[in-house]
């Protein structure tokens, strides 16, 4: 059956630009604002969201926001032990994927990741070249300007943050 309409509270665990990781101890999701996105949440804050529910890139997420409430703030956040996102985890991904419906099927589960590799910038983009990944690259997802991922362009690097989707196959 199709959820039309759902009711979700939370705390915020991370920042994008287009919008937020909200999570409880069930899991998590993306509320997805797109470029309209304000920036008005904090890491920490408790909401309340009445939205319609939706898949993209295989992760649940509500891009459609009727109502929103901050419910608290300053709550603690403690991130999980960051899983390796390995070249062999990414292959393993992806190929778990192949022959699914990335509109309709919740295939990612929002993993706290640590990814290391070569970081490079092509327009709005911001990937990581994994080593020893045939089968794709990581991308830091709609990264706030606060991170200055420019004057890592070029380097190595190591990040952490949740898996929030996987687009065109990587």
């Amino acid at each position: 059956a199709t959820v039309e309409y759902a009711y979700v509270e939370g705390t915020v665990v991370a920042l994008c630009a287009r919008g937020y990781i909200l999570a409880d101890e069930t899991g998590a999701m993306l509320i997805y604002y797109g470029s309209s996105y304000d920036g008005s949440h904090k890491v920490g804050d408790k909401m309340g969201i009445l939205g319609a529910p939706s898949v993209y890139n295989f992760a649940a997420q509500i891009s459609t926001i009727d109502f929103e409430q901050k419910l608290d703030e300053g709550q603690e956040v403690k991130h999980p032990e960051a899983v390796d996102c390995n070249g062999a985890k990414v292959n393993e991904l992806v190929k778990s994927l192949e022959g699914k419906d990335k509109a309709k099927d919740v295939l990612v589960t929002f993993d706290y990741v640590k990814m290391t590799g070569k970081l490079s910038i092509s327009g709005s983009n911001v990937n990581i070249t994994i080593p020893g990944s045939e089968a794709g690259t990581g991308s830091l997802y709609y990264a706030l300007e606060s991170l200055k991922a420019a004057d890592f362009d070029g380097k190595n690097v190591t990040v952490e943050g949740y898996v929030n989707g996987v687009s065109g196959g990587k």
